[in-house]
């Protein structure tokens, strides 16, 4: 087992296992692979992966990407997979009051802030299933029920990737809304292009790396057309001054806004 750029990686061996452990915890999964059948899969790219001293590794995000393209069929034809990608939160400055727009599902900024934050999703059932720690509100992040100058920090985890494109500047007017004066909006978020790409849909898929914990995650959505260098002149145009920004990888990036 290998660390490269936040990712887990795994050797031929440690692959096996964890194939064949999916295998028993998963009904729809039911092949069985030899390592010479993985070894088979990685050289032909079926299993994307690298080589580390003259062997093959893949990340655990591809692993759980190969099993849902072999679940799901059909589905996957209409899909443009990204990648995967690797981000360590474990020393991340998020300060006071926070609102986590999209907060529901994984509510990764929840188990990571607790009881600082509120949550914020438009779907029940996507704060239902995130785990207890913030206060969970159902809201729309086009009109936040919040007075001005509220938070210290507003946090969006791969959440404006789901929020149609010309509805961006609306959620970013608001979040500067109900910012306090040099309080920070800090975005996560992935690059979608629609150029020489027929798919309907993209995906890709994260390893998280909590204080405590390691959080593997996948996110799909029917395609925006959006990059870093788009949500800054929105940003600006809004009133935001970049602070930082932070290129994860080629398909991701972290960007710390001021009000």
């Amino acid at each position: 087992m290998r660390k490269v750029n936040n990712l887990t990686y795994l050797n031929l061996s440690e692959i096996h296992e964890s194939l064949k452990k999916e295998v028993e915890d998963n009904d729809k999964f039911n092949k069985t692979f030899s390592e010479e059948d993985i070894l088979h899969l990685l050289v032909n790219g079926e299993i994307r992966g690298i080589k580390i001293e003259g062997n093959f590794y893949a990340n655990q995000c591809e692993l759980k990407h190969f099993i849902d393209k072999y679940v799901n069929v059909e589905i996957h034809k209409l899909v443009q997979y990204g990648g995967a990608v690797g981000i360590n939160l474990t020393d991340v400055k998020l300060n006071g009051k926070i609102l986590d727009i999209g907060g529901g599902g994984e509510g990764i900024i929840g188990q990571l802030k607790g009881d600082n934050v509120i949550a914020i999703d438009s779907r029940r059932d996507e704060l239902e299933e995130a785990k207890g720690g913030p206060l969970k509100i159902v809201m729309d992040a086009k009109e936040l029920m919040f007075l001005d100058n509220t938070f210290d920090t507003v946090t969006s985890f791969f959440t404006l990737m789901y929020i149609p494109s010309i509805d961006h500047q609306k959620v970013l007017e608001e979040i500067y809304r109900v910012l306090k004066q040099d309080g920070e909006f800090v975005l996560w978020d992935t690059v979608m292009s629609k150029k020489n790409n027929t798919k309907d849909f993209y995906s890709i898929f994260l390893e998280i790396q909590l204080p405590n914990k390691s959080v593997l995650t996948g996110y799909g959505v029917g395609k925006n057309e959006q990059s870093l260098n788009y949500f800054i002149e929105l940003a600006e145009k809004v009133g935001f001054k970049v602070v930082n920004t932070q290129e994860l990888s080629n398909i991701a990036y972290n960007l710390r806004l001021r009000k």
